[in-house]
Formats: structure tokens, sequence, C-alpha cells
């Protein structure tokens, strides 16, 4: 009999902690579906990419870029789902401009970034 209480009383406790579980799980509020009921009001780069200086045809680096989106009500969110028109094939003094959409509504900001024709920047040169 006594064998029979301690395997109830797991059980119970299983179906217990399993429901509190499941509790707990309808609780959690994702940060990124509160956002998408704010509309999007802009975005701005906030710290530019630590690289700004590229040789042709190299790829972009997001390093140390800080994207931010302001909503109608004023609140602010650091943003991390943007997408760029980057482009190294030609070399020159060239604007980035980057989109972020939220809720249906797409807003873009813009920063500088620079492509040279030598292909001997490196990262010893500080660029």
């Amino acid at each position: 009999m006594r064998r029979v209480l301690n395997v109830l009383f797991i059980f119970l406790t299983i179906s217990v902690l399993s429901s509190c579980s499941n509790i707990m799980g309808d609780i959690i509020i994702d940060p990124d579906s509160e956002n998408e009921s704010k509309s999007l009001s802009s975005i701005t780069v906030t710290t530019p990419p630590s690289k700004l200086y590229y040789n042709l045809s190299e790829d972009f680096i997001t390093d140390g870029m800080v994207v931010t989106a302001t909503y109608e009500d004023a609140s602010t969110s650091t943003v991390t789902e943007f997408t760029t028109d980057f482009d190294s094939s030609s070399p020159g003094a060239k604007e980035l401009t980057v989109s972020y959409s939220s809720g249906g509504v797409t807003k873009t900001a813009t920063t500088p970034y620079y492509v040279v024709a030598s292909d001997s920047l490196t990262e010893s040169d500080g660029l």
C-alpha cells in the first residue's frame, strides 16, 4: 500500500509541475510582439558600424552598428533584423541605406561608408 501511495504521489507531483510549466509558458511576453502592435515612426543609425572603409568586393560587417527604432508613442528599441543596400562593387564615398519593418511599416536611415580601389586595406590600418 505504501508503494502505491509513493507512485501516486510521484505521478501527481509530475502532473502538477507539468501544468505549472504550461501555465508559465502562456504568460511569457515576447518583447518583439509588443513592438508589432505599435506603429513605427522612424529608425536611426545611432552608432555607425566600426568598419567604414572597404576594399572592392568586400562584404559588409555590422560590428558595432546600432539601429534604433522609434514608435508612435515615443518609445524606442534597438533592432537587429534590418537590411542594407551595401555595395562594394565600385570605389567611392557611399551612403548605406538601412531598412527596418515593423507592423507592416518600413522606415529607412542612412550612414556613410567608403570603398577603395586598392585591396591593401587591413585591420592594422585601423579601417
